[in-house]
This record gives structure tokens, C-alpha cells and sequence, in this order.
């Protein structure tokens, strides 16, 4: 084949970038423009590399493989005739132009090399390149190429096609070429796609050096860079990345954009990491759970056994086919009864015309149309599990749904799901009553089973009980599963209430001692709202002030870890009710009530201003 047409050629490989036409290749810049080099690099761009093919071997054990499956391209004149082999064109010669007479050429293209001036004593220290020592041999020392007939040494190249870019190709050749590069000043992006291809090439000196690079990058964009090294799966930079973020007061996201790849649990070991200040196990991974913290197979398993229920009915008429292939026989008029959408899909009964023999009882000598017995068909993209569920629902109601399937949020997620795409009125609220019941107690899950399914509404009333709970250290195994950005929602949503949980307690907090403000938080004059722990007979009552300082410094340590719940149980009752416990009530505490009466009314105003933060998914 002939090496430029071979350059030239379009690729025939599935799943590469589309080219340019043929004739839009360009040469790489120098060094990779060398006619002497013997492996060609075709990239997405149609930009060709020429590289030497032993510099390719020791850095990329997977281009040493690709390269090993080629057939070298042999053309004795492709050093002439291609113009990525020499940058002279050859001259023109006319078919009318006489034949020029050509001497007859050495018997050898190496006769051609004139002898070294150089004169050459035997001499027993000398050692041959080739291993021999002693006299130097006669001859050159260069392993001869294949010659040809007239002369000129025969072009063998190797041509590859890459999907990479034009750039992303010539960063990593200058990495591993033995040659003086400028610094690495590119974009994110740029730095990620040729991390990428020398990930997939198996080029540990370009890793080592772009990694070492990023983790330099950090220092300005930590969290961009985390996020690139949690695409990448390069734990070193993502734990580099994380330390510069300890100095910081927040976990800035600045563009939704950072998140792109990232799961929730990447994100949730990231918040942890900053929250104790990088002091974690030495096991801790940023990039990975650890498998203790698997959910065990029984939580997710799904429902096996066969829909019996379904054998007892007769004269059906609609055959439901789930995704995975199970086929429920019902009645057309249930299933439009439950559900407005599914009525509009149901196909209409086929219709067959039936031709009566000559001389038939029937007294018909005419064909006519009637309908076939055949029950129609419905295809459905839920699996067997969801629509036998859905079914069952429908025509026996609450009674049917197993206890399993009613007390698992994962699955009651996609029977939420579709039944809201069908708009089953009956069977919805059904479902929704066991989703609330498990949602109080397990809102992490039922957020993030809502998000997957698209749940909306669902996912944000989850999120609005979650506010009420710890949220530090919560953990999942879902959120290895979840997006980062719907993680990220909820953080910010927490944060928001907890702020102003903090606003309006910093102003009540203001009418308290300064010294007491700044002192022990744990400090056992400070009593929880809600907390029935009665005084020490023995231990004296401490002053007013300080025992209401306490109170609100108590709130505010709660606040911090579970803002909604906060404002939810403090009521003036609860209130009145720590002060009587703390033995602060005489004829002349009007003060204290005056404060106290202050206090109930901001936690009222939390409360409401907590209902009021929206949460946008």
C-alpha cells in the first residue's frame, strides 16, 4: 500500500470522531514533523504526528500493542512522493522530456557513505556498539534497511488512527519526548482530556506530571480540580485538592457545571473531610466508600414470587407486557377506569373479516367484518415487579400490597413514579400514605429515591423533614449512586435554614452577658428546650441572665445540628417549662418572662421563616 494513500485514507474503525476529508490533513509542529520517523499518529483533527516509534513503546504499553497489530507500509518512493516524508517536492518531468541515462548505482545504498577520515588503530579497549570488542570491523554500523533496485532505501511507517485531539496528542508526545517544553499553561479542560487519553494509554509519566500539575492548581480552584480528579478516579489530586479547602470557612460551588460526573457520596466524603478538618482514618478515601458502609443485598431485593391473583380472573381482554418480558391478562375496563393515560394507549379491538362457505347454515353468502377473540396487547417500560404491583392495586386495593414492598422506600420509589405518570387517582394516594410513614424516618433515602425517579414535589418534602434531623454524617449507600448536584441542593437547602436559625437567635442572644457568650457552651447551666431534667436541691439556682444566656446557647448548638426541629418543638410552653424546671420563677422575675416571652416569639418567627425557604431541585 502506498504510504500516502495510507495517511490519507478515512478510517473504517466504529465510534471514531468524524475527520475532514482526506485532503485536509496538516503536519504536526517540530519534532513531530521528522520524514526519518517511522510510526505515523492520525489524529480526530486529521493532524499527523510522525514520532519514533521506541519512544512510543516505553511509555504506553497500549500503543506498544496497537502498534504491534500493524502491517508496516512499504513504497520505495513514499520518501519522494509523500509530503509528510520530505518537505521537497519532487520536480516535475514531462512524458516528452528524454529519459536522462542513469550510471549503474552501487551494488549497496551504504557504498554510498564515503569513509570516515578519521584513521582507526586496532586497540584492545575498544568495544563495538554491536557487542564485539577488539579491531573495529570493517563495514557499517548501522543495521543496513531493505535496499532497493535503485537504490534509495526503502519507507516503512506505521499509521494510527487516535480519537483524541490534535493537542491533547501533542502535550503528551512532549512529555515523553527528551526534549525542552514550555510550562503547562492550559484550562482545566484541556489538563482533564489529556489526563483522560494518558489514563486510557497506560502513560504513567504524563500521569504523574499532570497530576502533579493539577494538584499546583488546586491551590486557586480546589474545588474544580477535586471534581476533575473524581472523573478521573486519581485519589492522590482529588485528596491534594481537599486540603486547600480546609482553610476555607464554606464549600463554595461556584457553577453547577464542577459537578458534572461527580456522585453524591464523593461530595458527602468531601463535606466530611472539611468538617473535621482532614483528621480521618487512615483507611478514608475520598473517591470510594468504604464496604462497610454497603447496604446489604435484603434491603434491595425485590419481590420473586409469581402474581397469582391474576390466574383466577376470566374473560380478559388486554394482555399489560412489562419490560422484562411478564405479561398480566386484565380487563380493558379496569385499567381505563384507574388510569386516563393508559386509556388512551390501549389498541383497539382487532377487527378480521370472515368469509361464510357456500351452502353454510349460517345463511351468509357474503363476507363480514367481525371481531377477533384475540386480547389486545400493551407494552409497557416499567418491569413485572412495578406494573403487577400497580395492577393488583387496582383491582384489589391497599389489602394486596405486601408488607416488604410498603416499608421500602426503594420500592415504593418506582410504584410512586408510575403511578404519577399514569395518573392512577385511585392508586396514588394509596401509595403516597406509605411513602410519608417510611419518609419520616428514613427522609435521606426517600430524598434521594425520589430524585432518581424524578419526583420533585416528593424529593423537596423529603428535603423539608430531612431540616428537622442531623444532617452531619448522615450516610447512605444511595448517594453513590446520586449525581452530586442533587446532593448539593440539599446542602445548600440546609444551609439556608440553618442560617437563619443563627440570625435570629444572634439577636436574642445579644441582651445576654458578653462573659457568658464567650465562654463554655457545654456549660451545665444551659438546658436544652424540651429537656425535663429538673435543678440540684443542693446546688444553688445561677442568676437570671446567665441561665437565659445559656438557654439560647443551648438553641443555638441544637439549631446548628437540626435547625427545623428547633424551631418545630420550642414553644412558649416548653419554654416557661425549662424555667420553671430551673427554679428562676419569683414575684419579681417580670424581667426574666419579658425575655422569655422575646424568645418564643423568635422561634415562631423560625419556624415560619424555615417553612417559607424553597427548595429548587
Amino acid at each position: 500500500m502506498d504510504a500516502a494513500a495510507a495517511i490519507a485514507r478515512p478510517p473504517v474503525s466504529e465510534g471514531s470522531p468524524t475527520r475532514p476529508s482526506a485532503g485536509a490533513h496538516s503536519l504536526a509542529p517540530a519534532p513531530f514533523d521528522k520524514p526519518t520517523a517511522d510510526v505515523v499518529l492520525r489524529t480526530a483533527d486529521n493532524v499527523v504526528f510522525r514520532v519514533r516509534s521506541h519512544i512510543l513503546l516505553e511509555a504506553s504499553p497500549i500503543l506498544e500493542s496497537k502498534l504491534a497489530s500493524l502491517t508496516p507500509v512499504e513504497n520505495p518512493t513514499a520518501v519522494h512522493q509523500s509530503p509528510f516524508l520530505s518537505s521537497v517536492p519532487p520536480s516535475p518531468v514531462s512524458s516528452h522530456d528524454p529519459v536522462p541515462s542513469v550510471p549503474p548505482g552501487p551494488s549497496s545504498p551504504w557504498d554510498l557513505i564515503p569513509p570516515s577520515p578519521i584513521k582507526r588503530s586496532p586497540s584492545p579497549e575498544y568495544i563495538d556498539p554491536r557487542g564485539f570488542a577488539g579491531a573495529p570491523p570493517e563495514g557499517p554500523l548501522t543495521p543496513p534497511l531493505q535496499p532497493t533496485g535503485t537504490g534509495t532505501p526503502r519507507a516503512q511507517v506505521r499509521v494510527l488512527d487516535l480519537p483524541e485531539h490534535s493537542k491533547v496528542v501533542e502535550i503528551l508526545l512532549r512529555i515523553c519526548y527528551p526534549i525542552l517544553n514550555p510550562p503547562l499553561d492550559m484550562p482545566l479542560a484541556d489538563i482533564g482530556d489529556t489526563l483522560r487519553a494518558a489514563i486510557r494509554y497506560e502513560m504513567v509519566l504524563p500521569i504523574a506530571i499532570l497530576g502533579s500539575h493539577l494538584i499546583v492548581c488546586a491551590r486557586d480552584a480546589p474545588i474544580p480540580v477535586w471534581a476533575l480528579a473524581c472523573r478521573l478516579g486519581l485519589e492522590d489530586v482529588a485528596r491534594g485538592a481537599a486540603e486547600h479547602l480546609l482553610a476555607q470557612r464554606t464549600l463554595a460551588v461556584e457553577r453547577d457545571e464542577d459537578l458534572r460526573g461527580v456522585t453524591s457520596g464523593q461530595y458527602f466524603r468531601l463535606r466530611e473531610f472539611w468538617r473535621v478538618q482532614g483528621k480521618v482514618d487512615e483507611r478514608f478515601q475520598l473517591l470510594s466508600a468504604p464496604e462497610l458502609l454497603g447496604r446489604p443485598a435484603e434491603c434491595c431485593a425485590k419481590r420473586t414470587g409469581p402474581f397469582l391473583r391474576f390466574e383466577e380472573l376470566k374473560h380478559c381482554d388486554l394482555v399489560c407486557c412489562a419490560s422484562d418480558g411478564l405479561e398480566f391478562r386484565v380487563h380493558t375496563a379496569v385499567v381505563s377506569a384507574a388510569s386516563a393515560v393508559l386509556r388512551l394507549q390501549i389498541p383497539p379491538p382487532r377487527i378480521v373479516k370472515k368469509i361464510c362457505k357456500k351452502g353454510s347454515k349460517c345463511g351468509h353468502s357474503t363476507g363480514r367484518c367481525v371481531y377477533t377473540d384475540d386480547p389486545c396487547v400493551l407494552h409497557l417500560e416499567e418491569d413485572g415487579q412495578v406494573i403487577g404491583t400497580l395492577l393488583e392495586l387496582c383491582y384489589w386495593g391497599d389489602s394486596t400490597l405486601p408488607l416488604d414492598i410498603s416499608t421500602d422506600i426503594f420500592q415504593l420509589a418506582p410504584l410512586m413514579a408510575a403511578a404519577l405518570k399514569y395518573k392512577m387517582q385511585t392508586v396514588t394516594p394509596l401509595l403516597r400514605t406509605h411513602w410519608s410513614m417510611v419518609a419520616r424516618c428514613q427522609p435521606l433515602q426517600a430524598y434521594l429515591c425520589a430524585v432518581k425517579y424524578g419526583l420533585t414535589g416528593t424529593a423537596a418534602e423529603a428535603a423539608k423533614t430531612l431540616v428537622q434531623q442531623s444532617f452531619d454524617g448522615l450516610y447512605d449507600p444511595e448517594l453513590e449512586n446520586t449525581p452530586a448536584l442533587a446532593y448539593h441542593r440539599l446542602v445548600a437547602y440546609y444551609n439556608s435554614c440553618r442560617a437563619i436559625a443563627h440570625e435570629l437567635l444572634s439577636s436574642t442572644e445579644e441582651s445576654t452577658p458578653s462573659a457568658f457568650r464567650q465562654g463554655d457552651k457545654t456549660d451545665s447551666v444551659g438546658v436544652a428546650v424540651g429537656d425535663s431534667a429538673t435543678t440540684n436541691q443542693a446546688t444553688p439556682a445561677p442568676s437570671a441572665d446567665d441561665w437565659f444566656a445559656g438557654l439560647v446557647s443551648a438553641l443555638a448548638v441544637s439549631a446548628d445540628a437540626h435547625p427545623g426541629h428547633v424551631a418545630a418543638a420550642s414553644d412558649s410552653d416548653s419554654v416557661y417549662e425549662s424555667a420553671t424546671s430551673a427554679g428562676q420563677w419569683c414575684p419579681t422575675c417580670q424581667p426574666l418572662a419579658r425575655k422569655l416571652s422575646r424568645l418564643s416569639g423568635t422561634l415562631r418567627d423560625m419556624s415560619e421563616r424555615i417553612a417559607e425557604v424553597e427548595f429548587v431541585l
